[in-house]
């Protein structure tokens, strides 16, 4: 397992996620805003930005059922989620 990133309070909106991996919002609002970054989705607390990461053994995708039951989370991902704030590429 990748190490996940470290709790942090990172804050980023919308808009600046979508620009920074060249997506669109799906969902979501560009001034929304997205308030710590994980790619733990255990470890995912209501309004954080989930990062689901594809690695040798998992796929951060497979997760983003689970990190869409919380409120208010953030989901950039290459295969979207129509009526979930997230960011699609």
């Amino acid at each position: 397992m990748a190490t996940p990133i470290p709790k942090n309070a990172a804050s980023f909106t919308f808009g600046e996620i979508a620009a920074a991996c060249s997506g669109q919002l799906r969902g979501a609002a560009p001034a929304g805003e997205a308030h710590g970054v994980t790619s733990d989705s255990r470890a995912l607390q209501p309004g954080e930005l989930y990062v689901a990461l594809k690695g040798e053994h998992h796929d951060g995708h497979a997760f983003l059922a689970h990190a869409r039951q919380l409120p208010n989370g953030t989901f950039p991902s290459r295969r979207g989620s129509t009526g979930t704030p997230a960011v699609a590429r």
